[in-house]
């Protein structure tokens, strides 16, 4: 086993090859390739480009959702996970994808303003002060959003 590219692809080597959770025969089929070349990813053996990812994580959910809900978790920040809406009680699904996109709007907020404030080499008082203030209101709606599903997942 050797993994040089990714965790992804050690995911995919537990998924596929030692729990055998999905056929790695299906997989090929699904994705017009040799099983030979599917074994290849899940070993590390030749790199996995993240569209090819993006195709095993399509292929994978037709049949298993569940199953491409642990790989499309690989991609999510830490902190956070990706559950089936079906799972969600009480939240219409309007505002459940409302609460997603804030969560994600507001990282990416964040992200821009560490890029914006290490630009010059060095992060100044005010921009930690407003970093800091972002970052709070993310935990904040984390948090909340957690606390939700707590209470709503069956």
């Amino acid at each position: 086993m050797d993994y040089r590219n990714s965790e992804f692809q050690r995911l995919l080597y537990q998924l596929l090859i030692y729990d055998k959770r999905f056929s790695i025969l299906t997989l090929a089929e699904e994705l017009g390739k040799k099983p030979d070349t599917i074994y290849a990813y899940a070993e590390g053996e030749v790199r996995l480009h993240i569209d090819e990812a993006r195709r095993i994580i399509r292929a994978v959910g037709k049949t298993e959702p569940d199953i491409a809900l642990e790989l499309i978790n690989y991609f999510v920040p830490t902190g956070f996970r990706v559950v089936r809406e079906s799972n969600v009680k009480g939240a219409g699904s309007d505002d459940l994808r409302d609460q997603q996109l804030d969560l994600s709007r507001l990282v990416g907020r964040i992200q821009d303003l560490i890029k914006e404030a290490q630009a010059d080499g060095r992060i100044d008082r005010a921009e930690h002060r407003l970093i800091s203030r972002k970052v709070a209101t993310l935990k904040t709606i984390a948090t909340e959003l957690d606390e939700r599903l707590k209470g709503e997942v069956l």
